[in-house]
């Protein structure tokens, strides 16, 4: 491995810890995902583990914008846009949630 060079599975780690705070404690799971996406801005996985915790902690709206963002970065993300359509449904936004 180069000096440079991340250590192979790093982010992997850091996002199926995400995903079991997720249904333990989708506060801790927010802030997860944020320290993620800092160095991986780009990660869809991190991208739509976020939205699913913004929307498991009440904000809603941010919780379909982080979405959004995950199904623009990966459109075959399993999972995104069910999620998408639930919080669009949630929100009256029912044209959109199709």
């Amino acid at each position: 491995m180069s000096a440079g060079a991340e250590p192979v599975g790093t982010i992997e780690v850091a996002l199926k810890h995400t995903a079991r705070l997720l249904e333990r404690n989708p506060t801790m799971a927010v802030e997860q995902a944020a320290e993620i996406l800092k160095v991986a801005p780009g990660n869809a996985v991190a991208t739509f583990l976020y939205g699913l915790a913004l929307g498991a902690t009440g904000r809603g709206e941010d919780a379909v914008g982080a979405l959004q963002r995950a199904v623009q970065l990966d459109p075959n993300l399993p999972g995104a846009w069910h999620a998408l359509g639930d919080h669009l449904g949630t929100m009256g936004d029912v044209e959109g949630a199709l």
